[in-house]
């Protein structure tokens, strides 16, 4: 879907007529992918390495593009 008004529209749309039972399938796939990579240690870990890149102390992070 495109990232507009009409798309994300659409895209709810789409959600809300699927069966309960894929919806709390995709509710519990997207809590584990959040929960997988975006914990609090992650995201400091990711935050130092940031850091110290920008102040000439590290490598360039993965997540930098």
């Amino acid at each position: 879907m495109d990232p507009t008004v009409k798309g994300v529209h659409e895209a709810l749309r789409q959600l809300f007529a699927l069966p309960e039972k894929e919806q709390k399938a995709m509710g519990a796939k997207g809590r584990a992918l959040i929960e997988s990579g975006y914990t609090w240690t992650e995201i400091g870990a990711k935050m130092e390495a940031l850091s110290m890149w920008l102040t000439g102390a590290g490598a360039k992070p993965e997540t930098v593009q």
